[in-house]
């Protein structure tokens, strides 16, 4: 009996670490570091970060960002992954 050969889904995920400052809770300025799941850049970083915090004194003046490639079978995948197929109930 034949096996099918494994079929693979494939992903890239890019992460940015923000570092930036910020105003504390005793008016000093602190170190102040988040992640966002896609390539920002700096201006782009504080803006999302500080909707994302409702603290308009963050300021983000440096971003690493790191891509990396990923890959699951599809039957793993289908196992793990909520099925969001939408207008057709579960």
């Amino acid at each position: 009996m034949a096996t099918e050969p494994q079929t693979f889904i494939y992903r890239t995920i890019t992460t940015t670490v923000c570092n930036g400052q910020h105003i504390d809770d005793h008016g000093e300025f602190a170190d102040f570091t988040d992640i966002i799941l896609k390539n920002v850049s700096p201006q782009e970083a504080t803006r999302i970060l500080r909707a994302r915090h409702g603290d308009q004194s963050i300021t983000i003046n440096n971003v690493e960002t790191d891509t990396r490639r990923y890959s699951m079978p599809i039957t793993q995948f289908l196992s793990l992954a909520e099925d969001i197929t939408e207008g057709e109930s579960k």
